[in-house]
């Protein structure tokens, strides 16, 4: 039967001898404040230590909140260094995350590792194969290359994004690149919309 205080006992009790799961597990449930009280000060100091023991997803967690800045002040710096090592170890969403930071955020760009990471996470995450196909399509960054873009593009429509498969449409039925890169802005103004309105629902907004 569920006894969420003789729980809490053996998590801190594991979590006081080093235990990276249960610093994880412990934390993370008082970050969530779902299961426990929230508890922010409790908190950081137990996903901080998981992280810096190598575990992957506190790695991930710990880096994704440096870089939103909203239970912990923001450092992209520390939280590039988070990601990149969760990234190394194959954690999907880290990578897109830290490839996503390192294609965006001018303090700290970087397009060349911005790709290794997106691809990195292309494996699991049809978002990152989006991101390199526009990145391949708008030449902006890196040389253009359609023939990569439409690869990248297809194998992203063909793992459920709606917005690789209308940029694919576009492309290929318009043969014209000035109507590909207008729907291309479109479809990054559409979703940074969605992303925004998640943003605000998550918070309460």
């Amino acid at each position: 039967e569920q006894d969420m205080e003789r729980g809490v006992q053996l998590l801190t009790a594991s979590a006081g001898q080093k235990n990276c799961c249960a610093q994880y597990t412990l934390g993370k449930a008082y970050l969530e404040g779902v299961l426990l009280p929230q508890n922010i000060p409790e908190s950081i100091p137990l996903l901080t230590e998981s992280a810096d023991s190598g575990f992957t997803p506190a790695q991930y967690l710990v880096g994704k909140l440096l870089y939103r800045g909203e239970v912990v002040m923001r450092d992209i710096g520390r939280a590039l260094l988070y990601l990149e090592q969760a990234a190394e170890k194959e954690n999907a969403y880290a990578a897109y995350l830290a490839g996503k930071i390192l294609l965006t955020e001018e303090s700290v760009k970087d397009v060349h590792k911005a790709v290794y990471f997106l691809k990195i996470a292309a494996q699991q995450n049809s978002f990152a194969e989006f991101q390199l196909g526009s990145l391949y399509l708008r030449g902006k960054d890196v040389v253009r290359n359609e023939r990569e873009a439409i690869q990248w593009l297809t194998l992203s429509a063909e793992h459920g994004n709606p917005y690789a498969a209308q940029l694919l449409h576009s492309v290929r039925n318009n043969k014209n690149l000035s109507v590909a890169m207008a729907s291309l802005r479109l479809l990054h103004h559409i979703s940074r919309m969605i992303q925004n309105r998640l943003e605000d629902e998550r918070r309460g907004k």
